[in-house]
């Protein structure tokens, strides 16, 4: 008995480790608001109170807006390939999640329609 207590105690406590450093090992996310002044297939430049933050974009990036969903789906049904630049445009107000430490873009909500 006092073994398997032993073996027990033992594995929680691995598993208390464990589970507390994958917790500190997750990439630190923030959210900015401001003005997009540059979008490329592979970036986007926001302007914000600090000055222009760069954030890398590519096909995991995901944009939200008014619109936005409609457009996505027509291209998909053309057969052309959907990139940042088919949705967000230079002017456009934006809210970005981006995970701090690689500077990439996670989700770009729009806080205007999208052209369609």
């Amino acid at each position: 008995m006092r073994r398997f207590l032993g073996l027990s105690v033992g594995a929680f406590v691995i598993a208390a480790l464990f589970g507390h450093s994958s917790v500190t090992l997750q990439a630190a996310s923030k959210t900015v608001s401001g003005t997009v002044s540059a979008v490329s297939a592979d970036s986007l430049t926001v302007k914000v109170k600090e000055g222009d933050l760069k954030l890398v974009v590519d096909e995991k990036t995901k944009v939200v807006g008014t619109g936005a969903g409609t457009k996505a789906a027509k291209m998909k049904d053309d057969k052309k390939p959907l990139h940042v630049t088919d949705l967000v445009k230079s002017g456009d107000g934006v809210q970005v999640t981006y995970d701090e430490a690689t500077k990439h873009a996670g989700e770009v909500r729009l806080s205007k329609p999208v052209a369609k």
